[in-house]
């Protein structure tokens, strides 16, 4: 498999050059059919990309993919063979311009870490 070296000096990672989305997951219901998803993909390659703000734009949108990436590694106790790439400082319900732009701050990022 292909993968790409990222080195800060300090740590190296390697990460697959090919991730599993999760924004596709939208709802709960589906849990066995995602899990089934991300088994397979496991098969093969380790990295998984999800963010808090997948799905928040659709009527009943649920920022689920965290979570369900969270139990998928739980129950598959494969935590440390997994690599996660999230996004942060999207704010909920982006309607609003200058919450987007208020949210670039230390503090608000800090946030989206500890979350």
């Amino acid at each position: 498999m292909i993968k790409i070296s990222l080195d800060n000096g300090i740590h190296t990672l390697n990460i697959d050059k090919l991730a599993f989305g999760t924004g596709c997951f939208s709802d709960y219901a589906d849990k066995e059919s995602y899990f089934l998803l991300m088994d397979r993909f496991y098969e093969n390659f380790k990295t998984f990309d999800t963010a808090r703000s997948y799905n928040e734009w659709l009527p009943d949108g649920k920022d689920i993919s965290e979570y369900m990436l969270g139990e998928w590694m739980n129950s598959r106790k494969n935590r440390n063979n997994v690599v996660v790439v999230t996004k942060g400082g999207f704010p909920k319900n982006l309607k609003i311009k200058k919450d987007v732009q208020n949210r670039l701050t230390k503090e608000d990022l800090q946030f989206d870490i500890d979350t």
